[in-house]
């Protein structure tokens, strides 16, 4: 689980760099819907590395799951630039799972390293 674990970790890296984060998931014909929000990547390597990221971290998890991305692969269904928008489609069960941990490591980072986290 190392191995998974540092993709991750190198995955999450690379899309928390800065902005805002919105997730919205909806069931659409067998697969799941991610979307999700940065601030802008104005040059080519950042945004593609972002994309890359969510990627790797859907791969990973559909391994440790048996999901075939071959029979599920992620699906670009938009991206938009100026403040990164990236809408992507997969494998439901790996889909939640991004969607929860994502929710999980934000409000980790929120509570740990924001002044609003920390007054109780």
């Amino acid at each position: 689980m190392g191995c998974a674990a540092d993709a991750v970790e190198q995955a999450w890296a690379a899309i928390h760099t800065e902005g805002t984060l919105t997730i919205d998931s909806a069931l659409l014909v067998g697969n799941r819907r991610i979307t999700i929000q940065l601030s802008s990547s104005t040059t080519v390597a950042p945004f593609t590395n972002k994309l890359a990221s969510i990627n790797a971290i859907y791969e990973e998890l559909a391994g440790l799951a048996n999901v075939s991305t071959t029979e599920y692969p992620l699906r670009i269904v938009k991206i938009e630039s100026g403040s990164l928008l990236i809408d992507v489609l997969g494998y439901p069960r790996i889909i939640e799972i991004i969607k929860t941990w994502i929710e999980q490591v934000v409000a980790c980072f929120w509570r740990n390293f924001t002044t609003e986290g920390k007054i109780e």
